[in-house]
């Protein structure tokens, strides 16, 4: 099954693993709810680099 299917089935780990490639490519936007979706499911990792985006700006 292709990460995007999964992410969008709600799987957290999915979706911070899409937010991670959308990172490396810098499309923050996507970035941002990728990581939003799988942190609104306690998905630590997404939580703090969500964290560290509002700190860094």
């Amino acid at each position: 099954m292709a990460l995007e299917q999964k992410a969008s089935q709600g799987k957290a780990q999915a979706q911070y693993e899409l937010g991670t490639i959308y990172l490396n490519s810098k499309n923050y936007i996507k970035v941002l709810e990728w990581f939003m979706k799988a942190a609104k499911q306690n998905h630590a990792d997404a939580q703090f680099i969500i964290g560290a985006m509002y700190y860094s700006g």
